[in-house]
């Protein structure tokens, strides 16, 4: 009976996958679009960014 269990249990954990998003760096995609968070220590390259068509918004912490 525990030989039967321990390759039951062998066969479920041979298959199993490791956990995996959904998305892979979606912020690359050019079909998503972005909201800018002014966190205090991001860097935020001015320039680049308003020359980016995604930009859909920007949180501003007063």
């Amino acid at each position: 009976m525990s030989l039967a269990l321990c390759l039951a249990y062998g066969l479920v954990f041979a298959g199993a996958t490791p956990a995996a998003a959904a998305w892979d760096q979606p912020w690359k995609a050019s079909d998503r679009a972005l909201v800018i968070d002014a966190y205090e220590f991001n860097p935020i390259d001015w320039q680049e960014l308003t020359s980016d068509e995604r930009i859909a918004g920007f949180i501003n912490k007063a």
